[in-house]
């Protein structure tokens, strides 16, 4: 069984980004490393994990598609505790729309 499905929320720190997922009933939500594809998740997209594996595809179904983010820890639901958010480019844009 998978878990996942649009991205709603994307918060990122130092070392891992934090992502909150819709499926249409709940949410819930996952730390991944942060590295060249985390970064470019934005809301609208769709993450999806089974196991230790998560996959990214982008809101147009085009630029990716099922990319593996590296998962850290376990999935939660959809609250963030203990995140200290860093502004970025990207946050940026998140925010501003």
């Amino acid at each position: 069984m998978s878990v996942g499905g649009k991205v709603c929320d994307v918060v990122r720190d130092d070392v891992r980004i934090w992502i909150n997922t819709d499926d249409g009933s709940c949410n819930v939500a996952i730390y991944v490393e942060r590295d060249n594809n985390s970064e470019q998740v934005t809301k609208g997209d769709v993450v999806w994990w089974q196991g230790r594996s998560a996959f990214w595809t982008t809101e147009d179904r085009k630029t990716h598609v099922e990319t593996v983010l590296r998962r850290l820890g376990y999935s939660h639901q959809g609250k963030r505790k203990d995140l200290k958010e860093v502004k970025d480019e990207q946050s940026k844009k998140d925010t501003t729309g």
